[in-house]
């Protein structure tokens, strides 16, 4: 029926007619299509969603529904964060023939088309300028009309500012070594993890950093920094070794070093780019507190240099767009007027020869069944069931019980009184870990569980009695909220908002790098600073092991109390929030049971 919609399942994107189609089927035929929106002409056979929603505009003579998707499943898709600032590019500046308004037709980095109605005193754009909005909400009208509501953020941006200049480390980017991202500059954690996903797969991200690549040549150029992360803190590409033969369509064998990463990365651009765009590439690879990471310097290509021989991508600001229609034509004629200006013609340049072009093929080795196994090996796994087996494997030193009363006792079973406040499990590898103790004014109070029953810190270094109750159990003057036993080297993932703006704010500390007391009732650390007007929100537990995939938003030991961590809407941390957010799902409920 029209007017209606129907949730598919997604089949294939084929191309037919030089025209690109998404086919679906719901269930019994396969022979329903829906046209793509230009951030989906992205999709290969191994990222294509399970389903989509599409709206039944009407039914063709030959009875097969005119589909066209779901304006607000996309729109909720591409603009996750609402209430946060998107970057926007100005296609043209019109007068509406109606109401008489001024109004910007805008593009987005989805390829998605916009309207902007202009308000009093806002700043006045240029066509291709780029700027900031506001998206407040999605407004869904009747017939699958759907759009975002703007505001200019004239005076958020001024309020941001101010606590910037107030202190310099509310922003944790201000002690990146390599500045900000821009026009010329791109950060990439890594060639193996999609932003945003806890599980490698090195096809799809280097669908990313080709798109990257390309964006470069066909603008003015620019640097690729990789094992870098969106904050421009070094986070390391020695992750990505093992995975460089993960490959489910490069048939090719690479060293897990730096050579094999090289040719890695110009084996998918000389097969999704061409000889041209690989010989424009310089890599070179450096190596800090034992991170390898890479500089990547793409030269300019003064041709167009085409993704998979159709997609033509183009840096502009700090944006990667997909050009179509006659922005395709405007920068064909703009490159073929650069190439045939008079100062080029003094000397043949190398893209003019298409087949000389010297390629680096890549180093093929025999895989032996000893290097699988060491590969194997150095693979971390990331199923929750590993976690039950280590804790299966790992016998309970003592258990630590809070009364009511404010006192404290430790023991070798439970305890089985009855004005029990909390009590936790003190694993054989967690008595020389902490004790972490977290209260609802965002101060952390951190004991190493051995040093407490052994009075390591007490003048007498003699040792309390299993049984006993002892007085300074927890700090009464706040509210403990959660209680934990964890190793040192474990991460602790902090939410909360500011209460002035309501924005909500993540980070990341290392447990190591939270101060240690010698009392389980100490006040602790501020970790959520109330000189920010942060208001603790909540916290949970990851393992060590996940630790390179969110490196952006593991702050340093000088920032525990200096920031509240990255804003959620913070586009610069997309992928990474996003990855918060699984891993939390992934592994936190179970440290909340199980208090490990």
């Amino acid at each position: 029926m029209s007017n209606k919609f129907y949730t598919f399942q997604v089949v294939a994107i084929r191309e037919e007619n030089d025209n690109k189609y998404i086919y679906l089927s719901d269930g019994y035929k396969e022979t329903f299509r829906v046209k793509p929106f230009d951030y989906q002409l992205e999709w290969e056979d191994y990222n294509l969603p399970d389903k989509i929603t599409c709206f039944v505009k009407d039914i063709s003579i030959r009875g097969l529904p005119l589909l066209e998707q779901n304006k607000k499943e996309v729109l909720d898709f591409c603009y996750s964060d609402l209430g946060s600032e998107y970057a926007f590019k100005v296609i043209n500046c019109t007068i509406d023939a109606k109401t008489k308004a001024a109004y910007y037709d805008l593009n987005d980095s989805f390829g998605l088309y916009h309207r902007y109605y202009l308000k009093p005193n806002d700043p006045i754009h240029q066509t291709g300028d780029i700027f900031s909005l506001l998206v407040k909400d999605i407004s869904v009208k009747d017939n699958n009309k759907c759009f975002l509501n703007f505001e200019y953020p004239q005076d958020l941006i001024q309020k941001e500012v101010k606590v910037i200049i107030s202190d310099i480390t509310q922003d944790p980017r201000a002690e990146s070594l390599f500045g900000f991202e821009s026009a010329t500059k791109e950060f990439k954690s890594t060639i193996v993890y999609p932003a945003g996903s806890i599980e490698p797969n090195i096809d799809k991200q280097l669908s990313y950093i080709l798109k990257t690549i390309a964006g470069f040549q066909n603008a003015e150029g620019g640097e690729l920094y990789v094992g870098v992360d969106d904050s421009g803190k070094i986070c390391g590409i020695n992750q990505d070794y093992k995975y460089l033969n993960s490959s489910e369509t490069d048939t090719y064998n690479y060293y897990l070093n730096t050579d094999g990463y090289e040719n890695k990365i110009r084996t998918a651009v000389r097969f999704g780019m061409g000889g041209v765009a690989n010989s424009h590439l310089n890599f070179k690879f450096y190596t800090a507190s034992g991170l390898d990471y890479l500089i990547l310097k793409i030269d300019e290509v003064q041709r167009p240099v085409f993704l998979q021989g159709i997609k033509l991508f183009q840096r502009t600001g700090n944006m990667t767009q997909l050009l179509k229609g006659d922005e395709i034509t405007y920068f064909v004629e703009h490159r073929l007027k650069i190439r045939n200006a008079p100062l080029r013609n003094i000397e043949i340049n190398a893209e003019d020869i298409l087949d000389s072009n010297p390629v680096v093929e890549p180093q093929i080795i025999e895989v032996t069944k000893e290097i699988i196994k060491e590969v194997i090996k150095e693979v971390p796994t990331y199923n929750l069931p590993i976690i039950e087996e280590l804790l299966n494997k790992d016998k309970i030193w003592y258990y630590i019980t809070l009364y009511i009363s404010g006192e404290w006792s430790f023991q070798k079973e439970p305890s089985r009184e009855l004005e029990i406040m909390r009590e936790i499990p003190i694993y054989n590898r967690c008595k020389k870990g902490r004790i972490v103790m977290v209260y609802h004014n965002g101060c952390v109070n951190t004991v190493v569980p051995y040093n407490l029953i052994h009075n390591k810190n007490n003048a007498s270094k003699t040792a309390k009695k299993e049984g006993k109750k002892y007085s300074n159990g927890y700090n009464v003057g706040a509210i403990l909220v959660e209680l934990y036993s964890i190793p040192e080297d474990y991460l602790l993932v902090f939410q909360s908002r500011d209460i002035k703006s309501g924005f909500v704010y993540k980070k990341v500390h290392k447990v190591s790098d939270i101060s240690i007391h010698t009392g389980l009732n100490a006040e602790g650390n501020v970790l959520i600073n109330p000189r920010f007007n942060g208001e603790f929100l909540d916290v949970n537990v990851l393992p060590e092991f996940v630790t390179h995939l969110i490196p952006s938003l593991i702050l340093t030991k000088n920032q525990t109390s200096s920031t509240l961590g990255i804003k959620e809407g913070d586009q610069n941390y997309r992928g990474a929030i996003q990855t918060i957010k699984e891993l939390i799902e992934k592994y936190s409920k179970y440290w909340k049971l199980k208090n490990y």
